[in-house]
């Protein structure tokens, strides 16, 4: 690695390797916990999901917005566009009266 990167810079790839992957198990096993509470019908879990899905809509049209202009012929706006169209659906789904009534007063 050092001949791509200096010294410094490939001393802390395992350290920061190491933090991404404290990061992906912590939102690994909170996903773990959405999906539970939402497969038991609690109406926090629907909150939360949507919340997560706003948050996915927004994060998909920074990416799009940034990362195009970073690289252009590395970025496929067309994953970025199925995620938004995902996440609009998730939310729709999540608002809908019967979803609502079976995650009503749990």
């Amino acid at each position: 690695m050092t001949e791509v990167f200096s010294q410094d810079a490939a001393e802390s790839i395992p350290g920061l390797l190491f933090i991404l992957g404290i990061i992906y198990l912590a939102l690994g096993i909170s996903t773990l916990l959405l999906a539970r509470g939402l497969f038991n019908g609690r109406e926090k879990a629907r909150g939360k999901a949507r919340t997560v899905a706003m948050l996915a809509i927004l994060f998909a049209v920074i990416g799009a917005l940034f990362f195009n202009r970073i690289s252009p012929d590395r970025f496929d706006i067309q994953a970025t566009w199925w995620s938004i169209i995902f996440n609009i659906f998730v939310i729709w789904y999540l608002n809908r009266p019967s979803v609502k009534a079976f995650f009503a007063g749990r």
